[in-house]
């Protein structure tokens, strides 16, 4: 596959303007030979306007900076991806697949609402060849590591590319706090999820607590997966390789817990190299 990305945003980690726009095109199979035969495009935007700032004092960057963002991201598959279910989409909550704050993992299928997904387990049911997922947050940046702000998102996953639709969506709004701490960024989202229904089809809205202690890619906006690390994606006869304390790691690299001193290297692979271990920590 091939990428394309272009990178203005100032203000890192929590971004004061600028904007983020890319593109990924990837095939699989076909004219190349392997299992699969498909296509895979991959579009996201991220624009952020500065509102102002307060107690600054005159001086550029400091005090409280307020922001105004928007982001929009789409993905289509076309032809037979059945081999790759990793290449597939799934969409809810915040740990898997595609945010959607004020519902739970897995929970927005191309069959509607599933009002009994959660956790880390999905079904087959749960992934789709398309999807559309917009943000518009007013946020605050109180120094380099804090920010908080509120939210609406909408979004909804299609079973194929051609029922498309980025006017039928899921809503959520809500209010997140965000801190960057030795461990990596640690993250709180309350979202109301507007179309949550229970298991009878009547509409049963209602909040959820997000709460994530997640990794410096979603920090820097970067795609982790075990098909995507950072834009870098496996080609034929490669794959990720992911190495928790000089072991290998079987699970999702984002679900890796980071605790103090925690080795962690990613790899994509062949050629193999057990990496050497970290121990440079220097009594931090």
């Amino acid at each position: 596959g091939v990428s394309a990305v272009r990178h203005t945003r100032v203000g890192l980690p929590f971004p004061t303007g600028g904007a983020y726009s890319s593109i990924g095109v990837e095939q699989d199979g076909g004219v190349l030979g392997g299992t699969g035969d498909y296509q895979k495009i991959d579009l996201e935007g991220r624009w952020y306007t500065p509102l102002g700032s307060s107690g600054s004092k005159g001086r550029l960057g400091a005090g409280i900076q307020y922001v105004l963002g928007l982001t929009a991201k789409s993905g289509f598959i076309f032809g037979d991806a059945s081999a790759f279910p990793t290449d597939l989409y799934s969409m809810g909550g915040v740990q898997f697949g595609i945010p959607l704050r004020g519902y739970d993992e897995f929970s927005i299928t191309p069959n509607g609402f599933d009002p009994t997904a959660g956790g880390s387990a999905a079904s087959a049911n749960s992934f789709g060849k398309s999807y559309a997922a917009f943000t518009v947050e007013a946020g605050a940046r109180l120094s380099q590591m804090v920010y908080v702000d509120a939210f609406f998102d909408a979004g909804n996953l299609y079973r194929t590319a051609r029922e498309y639709d980025p006017t039928r969506l899921f809503r959520g709004a809500g209010f997140g706090a965000a801190l960057i701490s030795p461990l990596g960024p640690i993250g709180i989202d309350l979202g109301y999820g507007f179309d949550r229904v229970d298991i009878n089809g009547a509409p049963a809205p209602g909040w959820k607590v997000h709460f994530k202690l997640g990794n410096f890619f979603d920090v820097w906006g970067e795609p982790l997966s075990v098909a995507n690390v950072a834009g870098a994606k496996p080609r034929k006869g490669e794959h990720v390789a992911v190495w928790v304390d000089g072991s290998r790691y079987a699970g999702d690299p984002r679900a890796i817990e980071l605790t103090q001193h925690l080795d962690v290297t990613i790899e994509v692979v062949p050629p193999y190299a057990k990496p050497t271990p970290f121990t440079a920590w220097n009594g931090n």
